[in-house]
């Protein structure tokens, strides 16, 4: 089954593409995080299912809050 959502990084210049410097939570063929960040077309992308692999220095804090808000339950 697949999920809307999915993980893209957010890279510097020169980083390797492991080493993003964020990793942003986007809709599924968007470019925009759920923070509001636009972010690279180039940028790696991963399956939503490996979130929980993300470091948390890693993470956008502001996307990784929003999809907390869609994804429990009300």
């Amino acid at each position: 089954m697949s999920s809307q959502y999915e993980l893209r990084a957010e890279h510097q210049p020169g980083e390797m593409a492991r080493n993003g410097h964020h990793w942003h939570v986007v809709r599924h063929g968007s470019l925009l995080g759920l923070c509001g960040r636009l972010t690279s077309p180039v940028g790696e992308l991963q399956e939503i299912l490996l979130i929980d692999d993300v470091r948390m220095e890693g993470r956008c804090p502001s996307c990784w809050a929003a999809y907390d808000e869609v994804t429990t339950p009300v």
